[in-house]
């Protein structure tokens, strides 16, 4: 494979535009049943409003298209970003770069992990959804559950494959090979699953903690 000296990968807009639909269209499922639902329906109808629709605004209005950048000086993960920020990760801060997957009640997803010497190197340019996300990640693994990740949530960076040019973890790996040669690192092991009573119990945790966090940093998002 030749090498390239600089790699922007940029998710299409109709993979933008899918994901705010089905968000959307939750958050409208969401909404009926809050309306016509009883007691713990309207609750769960009420957390789908808020939650997917969160999502939409965070999707279409936070998010930069440009997933990452790469050169000869390191790669910039802007789908973790603030928008608009241009930190950089030194290859010689990364320790490697490989496709992770996450199985969940037998769902099995996708992700591009890099992996940091110092996991506290983005730490001062953490977005306030990542902040959540860290948050939550490091709250279940004290507790021993980590998502169903084949990593054990160890990377630093998570992008998702849903992010992607054409869902594909394994081309931007390759094209990330071709700019720095042996920072990729394939691996395939995925986690057995966790019991389904363990897994609904701390996705409703997970669930409740990302609603309220969503709610106390709504405001630092206008």
């Amino acid at each position: 494979m030749s090498n390239i000296q600089q790699l922007v990968v940029v998710q299409p807009m109709w993979q933008r535009v899918l994901f705010t639909t089905v968000s959307a269209t939750f958050a409208v499922g969401g909404y009926f049943i809050l309306t016509n639902g009883k007691d713990t329906e309207q609750i769960v109808g009420g957390m789908a409003v808020l939650f997917f629709s969160t999502l939409c605004f965070i999707a279409f209005l936070l998010k930069s298209r440009i997933v990452f950048m790469a050169d000869v000086a390191g790669i910039i993960p802007s789908h973790v970003l603030p928008r608009g920020s241009s930190k950089r990760i030194p290859w010689e801060m990364i320790s490697k770069i490989s496709k992770v997957n996450q199985k969940v009640d037998g769902n099995r997803f996708s992700y591009l992990a890099i992996y940091l010497h110092d996991p506290h190197f983005l730490d001062s340019e953490q977005s306030s959804v990542l902040r959540i996300f860290d948050f939550i990640t490091k709250l279940l693994r004290s507790l021993g559950f980590y998502l169903g990740m084949s990593d054990k949530s160890t990377a630093r960076v998570y992008i998702p494959a849903v992010a992607l040019p054409g869902f594909s973890v394994e081309r931007a790996l390759d094209q990330l090979d071709s700019i720095k040669p042996g920072i990729v690192v394939r691996q395939e092991k995925t986690l057995q699953s966790t019991s389904l009573f363990t897994r609904k119990i701390f996705t409703i945790i997970a669930l409740l903690i990302i609603i309220a966090c969503i709610i106390l940093f709504m405001p630092s998002y206008i």
